[in-house]
C-alpha cells in the first residue's frame, strides 16, 4: 500500500444514469476538478465512485451525494467537500442556463500533481479569441491583451494565474499545456462555454 500524491475523478463518457435530459439542448461539462484527497491504495487498483450532483445555473456545484459510501466517512466527506469546488459549463434548456441534477459513474484515478506558471486570456466567443490569437501573432503583448480584452477575474494580474496543477484540466488540455514551450502560448481552447488561450510562463525561481 502506498499513498497516492493526487487523485483526479475523471467523469465517464456517456453519463448513463442522466436524472434529467432536456431535448435540443446541452448538458453540462466539467471543466475544472480540483484533486481529491489523498488515499492509501494497491497499485493497479480503481476506486469507483457514485456521484449525484447538483449543477446550478451557474455551473457550480450546488449539492453533492454521494450515492454510496466510497471508501470511508472522513474520506468521503473530504471528497464531497472538494467535488464542491468543482466548475462545468451549465446546463441549458431553450438556450437559457438550467439547473439539473446529474448521476456519474466514476473511476478515481491515481496521478502525480503536476505544476506550471500560466498565464491565461478568456473570451466569451471564438471570434473575439481568434482576432486576439492573430494580434499575438503579430507580435502584441500577451500581458496588454489579458488586461484589455479578457473577461476573466485574472486580468487584474494581466492573465496570469501562477503556478497551476494542470490535473485540474480535462485531459486534452492537460495535453496541450504539456507540449507547450516557455514563453509559448496556444491557439484557442475551447472549455465549457468560454475559449481561453494559454500561456506558459518561465518558472518562477
Amino acid at each position: 500500500m502506498k499513498t497516492a500524491a493526487l487523485l483526479l475523478a475523471v467523469i465517464l463518457s456517456g453519463c448513463s444514469a442522466k436524472e434529467q435530459v432536456f431535448r435540443q439542448d446541452r448538458l453540462p461539462q466539467l471543466i475544472l476538478q480540483d484533486p481529491l484527497p489523498p488515499l492509501a491504495f494497491a497499485p493497479g487498483n480503481n476506486l469507483r465512485i457514485d456521484l449525484r450532483i447538483l449543477i446550478d445555473e451557474g455551473g457550480n456545484v450546488a449539492h453533492v451525494e454521494l450515492v454510496r459510501p466510497a471508501v470511508n466517512p472522513k474520506w468521503d466527506s473530504l471528497a464531497r467537500q472538494t467535488i464542491y469546488r468543482w466548475k462545468f459549463s451549465p446546463a441549458t434548456s431553450n438556450g437559457k442556463p438550467v439547473r439539473v441534477w446529474m448521476r456519474f459513474p466514476a473511476v478515481v484515478q491515481f496521478a502525480e500533481p503536476r505544476f506550471m506558471e500560466l498565464a491565461e486570456i478568456v473570451c466569451e466567443s471564438r471570434i473575439t479569441a481568434d482576432s486576439i490569437f492573430a494580434l499575438l501573432h503579430s507580435g502584441a503583448h500577451f500581458d496588454e491583451m489579458a488586461m484589455r480584452h479578457s473577461v476573466s477575474e485574472s486580468a487584474r494580474q494581466a492573465g496570469r494565474l501562477g503556478k497551476v496543477n494542470i490535473r485540474r484540466y480535462p485531459d486534452e488540455v492537460q495535453r496541450i499545456l504539456t507540449e507547450m514551450g516557455d514563453g509559448a502560448f496556444t491557439s484557442p481552447v475551447h472549455l465549457g462555454n468560454s475559449f481561453i488561450i494559454f500561456k506558459r510562463l518561465p518558472p518562477q525561481l
